[in-house]
């Protein structure tokens, strides 16, 4: 793969970092979780685990986030780590190689022009009598 990948890790327990890991190849899961007080997320603050990717692509760099729950860390591969990476980069190359084609509008039919029509006449003959008051 050409792409050059650097890829770090951030763990966050509401606004305190709580670790830093660096991405290193192997079949077992990626990092262990570290332990402690700072650790203790709550219901309403979830612990979550912040990836962050950067690649050089042909078109320019690509910069994101994966968001993993300790326990999607924990059983999380670097092959399966891998895959999401290269699925989000070739999403992002290809949404920008290839736009979406703008649709024009739907034009309206001639029974919804006239309850348009009908509508702004009201309105009109509404602003007509307050001017005449």
């Amino acid at each position: 793969m050409s792409k050059k990948v650097i890829a770090s890790l951030i763990v966050l327990a509401g606004l305190g970092l709580a670790g830093f890991f660096i991405f290193h190849k192997s079949t077992t899961p990626v990092a262990p979780i570290p332990k402690g007080p700072s650790l203790a997320g709550t219901a309403a603050d979830p612990i979550k685990i912040q990836y962050h990717i950067k690649v050089q692509t042909e078109i320019g760099e690509f910069n994101d986030s994966l968001y993993f729950t300790p326990e999607e860390w924990t059983k999380l591969t670097q092959e399966e780590l891998a895959q999401k990476i290269k699925a989000r980069v070739d999403n992002w190359v290809n949404s920008v190689k290839h736009p979406a084609a703008e649709k024009a509008p739907a034009k309206p039919s001639k029974e919804e022009l006239q309850i348009q029509a009908d509508q702004l006449k009201q309105q009109l003959d509404q602003i007509n009598a307050q001017i005449a008051k």
